[in-house]
């Protein structure tokens, strides 16, 4: 499944549970938002804006972003890649900025997946 895979998608509600998003879908199960990192790589969710935009919605839009990681972000790695995802709905715009840190040779990706069970954990809210 890739991104874009999320266009004509309902939403009811997002959660979160310190690592990873689920969107739980109308009709049930759930699709979750996994950061992952190549062999020496490590990637993450750095901030999430616009989360409202993810309840009782249905995704429009999928666009890939290019950040700036801050200064203090360079200095504490290797190599720091700042990227991300803009989730348009008919409901706003949820923003889902990204992080990997890595040697210089490794990458990441948010890689999106199907589960038939919802998620219980909290609600996502933007940080």
């Amino acid at each position: 499944m890739y991104m874009n895979d999320l266009v004509g998608k309902s939403v009811r509600d997002a959660r979160f549970d310190g690592d990873s998003i689920f969107l739980n879908m109308d009709g049930g199960g759930c699709i979750s938002l996994t950061p992952y990192g190549d062999c020496c790589a490590h990637c993450y969710i750095q901030n999430v804006s616009g989360s409202e935009a993810l309840i009782d919605a249905v995704i429009t839009c999928v666009e890939d972003l290019v950040c700036e990681a801050s200064q203090e972000e360079i200095d504490n790695a290797d190599t720091i890649d700042a990227w991300g995802h803009r989730i348009v709905t008919d409901k706003g715009i949820c923003t889902i900025e990204m992080r990997v840190s890595h040697n210089g040779y490794y990458g990441g990706s948010l890689d999106p997946s199907h589960s038939d069970v919802e998620s219980q954990d909290k609600v996502l809210e933007d940080f």
